[in-house]
């Protein structure tokens, strides 16, 4: 008869007839031997078996129908944990890492499996059998196109043995990483603010600021990638540096290396000076903001503010060569009737502002222009950016489908929440008592770059109005895509074309009607 040892080294034969038996041990590791039978004083710990691994006769009777012999073992390896290491253990989409793995069952088969950050399996398991020790080795490939991130190397052998490793996976080769400061102009002392992605995930970065010779300029900030190789960190410029142009440079630990220009500029040559033309406007009206002062070719935010210093418009454009601003500044329909409004415009480089008075007045509701207008405000937005659409002299009561269509003529789709949708993925507004309306339109994050149209039609389906809208690239692709747009009210998020209409303007009495419509897309 023979047994089988368990985990623990124990063995039992049932059902022996009484008699005399030698028990035989065999199967020893590589490395072990037995050891002397009765070496020891302890009786209970001593082997019974000699160093052929044989015990002497054992005699079962009625008196003493059951024994214990056991087996003294010497040289025996400690058991082992299995283990999995990868090699290299970063690697781009499309190559390939050398798996090894120690301790599994010998000659067992092995089924090897590269699982993302959401612990889903990613490509096919790779099958390998391991030798006589437990051990073996196989090339497993990171499939194209799989997302940068921190994934892991499983291994599971056929006895349940398992053990799991790391590997982070950057973009495939050619795919080089990318580095963006915003503002892209700062006066000494100041600071941007700096997004880089495509480099190795979960890695040290090193962001340094260089002048035109590659020299370092002030100290360097250490930053941390996420899980998808992306991070934001904002950088100072030294005070005391001489005005020029610069680069900021970042590189990770492997060597991945991206660069963007900064232009530092001279503090004092900033003053800026803003003015509102008319200083006086309805609501729902607007004025034509200019600036002169301000940092050439720079980020500058044109905001309208209340009495409480609370800004209700926000408005994101970029002085020229000169440092002259031009923007026009729509009014809320519901901005309350007051004198005490400011328009005020600050410098992103130097953060220095200026501002000037604006008179809101109520909306007159005594007539109609008759003659359909649409106007979008800015005409140029980013990706995920905001627009103000204003439509003038159209039928009290009117009902008006709206749609953002590009140069081939086709409506970006859309749904619509507390509103009707209208065929052809447009959606519907209702002209106010005043024969206007006024909208906010904010273009998904994603959107391809070009030159659309925002076009408005009756009930019949005659065009009634339209109006230019050129999409840019979004000059922060690490940005989120929450609230990046212009206006006051928050957009719903990346992936939305929002329509939210401020007002109807005034009914008799004063009144005023409100009806907020926001519609989310989904892009085809």
């Amino acid at each position: 008869m023979t047994a089988t040892t368990d985990e623990n080294g124990a063995y039992l034969f049932e059902g022996l007839q009484l008699g005399g038996y030698v028990v035989e041990f065999a199967g020893l590791p590589q490395g072990a031997s037995f050891s002397p039978a009765g070496a020891g004083d302890d009786t209970t710990v001593d082997s019974d078996a000699g160093e052929n691994g044989r015990s002497a006769v054992v005699t079962l009777t009625a008196d003493a129908p059951a024994a214990v012999v056991d087996a003294g073992v010497v040289g025996a390896p400690a058991p082992t944990e299995p283990t999995v290491t990868v090699d290299p253990s970063t690697v781009h989409a499309g190559d390939d890492t050398q798996v090894t793995g120690q301790g599994f069952a010998p000659n067992s088969p092995v089924e090897v499996q590269l699982v993302d950050p959401a612990g889903n399996p990613v490509g096919d398991p790779v099958a390998v059998t391991t030798d006589g020790e437990g051990n073996f080795t196989t090339p497993l490939t990171v499939p194209e196109g799989s997302a940068p991130g921190e994934y892991s190397v499983e291994a599971v052998d056929g006895e349940g043995g398992e053990d799991s490793t790391t590997l982070a996976v950057t973009p495939e080769d050619g795919e080089d990483p990318t580095v963006t400061v915003d503002p892209s102009a700062v006066a000494p002392g100041n600071a941007t603010t700096v997004t880089g992605e495509g480099f190795a995930p979960n890695s040290p970065v090193t962001v340094q600021l260089v002048d035109s010779e590659g020299n370092p300029v002030g100290e360097p900030v250490e930053v941390t990638t996420d899980e998808n190789g992306n991070f934001t960190t904002p950088l100072t410029v030294p005070e005391g540096t001489t005005p020029g142009d610069y680069a900021v440079v970042a590189t990770d630990d492997e060597g991945n290396e991206a660069e963007s220009p900064l232009t530092v500029i001279e503090a004092g040559s900033v003053d800026p000076s803003i003015a509102a033309d008319p200083a006086v406007v309805q609501q729902g009206g607007t004025t034509q903001v200019t600036g002169d002062g301000y940092s050439p070719n720079a980020d500058v935010k044109v905001e309208l503010l209340n009495a409480a210093g609370a800004a209700i418009v926000s408005l994101d454009t970029t002085s020229n060569a000169d440092g002259a601003i031009s923007e026009t500044l729509v009014v809320p329909a519901d901005a309350a009737v007051a004198s005490t409004y400011k328009v005020r415009g600050t410098d992103a480089p130097t953060q220095l502002t200026a501002e000037t008075g604006l008179q809101v007045t109520a909306a007159s509701i005594s007539s109609c222009e008759g003659n359909p207008s649409l106007t979008v405000v800015p005409s140029k937005v980013e990706a995920g950016g905001s627009a103000t659409l204003m439509g003038k002299g159209y039928t009290k009561g009117e009902t008006l489908t709206i749609k953002m269509v590009n140069s081939a003529g086709t409506a970006i789709e859309v749904d619509l929440s507390g509103a009707t949708a209208a065929a052809g993925n447009g959606f519907t507004v209702v002209v106010g008592d005043n024969c206007s309306f006024i909208a906010k339109i904010t273009v998904p994050k994603g959107t391809a770059a070009g030159d659309y149209e925002v076009v408005a039609t009756d009930k019949d389906g005659k065009e009634k109005g339209k109006a230019p809208l050129e999409v840019t690239i979004s000059v922060d692709p690490g940005s989120s895509g929450n609230n990046g747009g212009n206006g006051s009210l928050p957009n719903t998020g990346a992936q939305v074309l929002g329509v939210s209409v401020l007002a109807l303007l005034l009914l008799a009495g004063g009144a005023l009607t409100m009806v907020a419509v926001r519609m989310r897309s989904r892009r085809s």
